[in-house]
């Protein structure tokens, strides 16, 4: 079971980063969102569907999918990720 502050609530803390274009031209996202169940991250090629995985609540940063949302985006934004929208 994940953190209750999350269960059943219609807008979900969430994010999208943008990357600038790679060597080969290539423009590249990364989207996460908290959510009851833990941290959904979706990443890929602009304009396609991406890949995307689960982190766990008990597998993010002091069990809080929060936490884990702003650390992970943090670290992106060093990259030279740059925030294209941030919803809620």
């Amino acid at each position: 079971m994940g953190p209750s502050y999350l269960q059943g609530r219609s807008l979900l803390p969430q994010i999208r980063l943008d990357a600038p274009g790679t060597v080969s031209g290539t423009r590249k996202f990364w989207e996460a969102t908290a959510g009851p169940d833990g941290l959904r991250l979706r990443w890929g090629p602009d304009g396609r569907q991406g890949q995307t995985t689960l982190i766990a609540p008990d597998r993010c940063a002091e069990g809080n999918p929060v936490r884990e949302l702003v650390h992970r985006s943090e670290s992106k934004l060093a990259e030279g990720y740059h925030l294209k929208k941030a919803c809620c």
